[in-house]
């Protein structure tokens, strides 16, 4: 039984608006807007489900070949940084500190806002969003049963490998394949996680 990506991305897209939804009053009174990006760039991880990672994978795959392989090249020295403990900005950001991939953002970026600027002491957000926001992560694990979450340079590189994009394609669930990669780079496989 291979998965229903198209169904997936619909209850994906669902689940963002339901967030959306009941976030929405918290998020009114957000400082953020286009180019503010230090959430993006020092906040640390940008977690990500594996049908996140289907979905940025296809935005990048449509985008012109530089910007692509720009990108490209920005994920590899991500994963390099932090194979070495260090942070790096996301590799999806513009020279201006726009998304470049804003309209498929995962949810991790989603749920990003603050009450203050950043460089103020950091985010500032409500206790009742964050909580939400677990919840929310949690759904889309559920959802994303037979997948893995992590950064989202990780994820994306288990993605690049055929053998694996096969089988979990294909509804495959086999933790083994990815053991080493998955204990190296902190991948959780989501039918466990809590």
């Amino acid at each position: 039984m291979s998965l229903d990506f198209k169904k997936m991305q619909e209850t994906l897209q669902g689940i963002y608006q339901r967030y959306e939804s009941e976030a929405g009053q918290f998020k009114e009174q957000a400082v953020c807007g286009r180019g503010c990006s230090s959430c993006c760039s020092v906040m640390g991880k940008i977690d990500i489900v594996t049908v996140e990672g289907i979905i940025l994978l296809e935005r990048l795959e449509s985008m012109p070949e530089s910007e692509a392989k720009e990108i490209s090249q920005g994920l590899e020295r991500d994963r390099n940084l932090r194979r070495k403990g260090k942070k790096s900005a996301c590799p999806f950001l513009d020279e201006q500190g726009a998304c470049r991939v804003y309209h498929v953002r995962p949810f991790s970026c989603r749920q990003l806002y603050s009450l203050r600027k950043c460089d103020q002491g950091g985010p500032l957000v409500h206790k009742q969003a964050v909580s939400l926001a677990r919840k929310v992560v949690r759904d889309i694990q559920k959802l994303d049963d037979t997948g893995y979450s992590g950064h989202h340079s990780f994820i994306l590189k288990l993605l690049q490998n055929e053998k694996f994009r096969n089988t979990y394609s294909a509804g495959g669930f086999d933790p083994s394949s990815i053991k080493k990669f998955g204990k190296k780079h902190e991948i959780i496989i989501n039918r466990f996680a809590k």
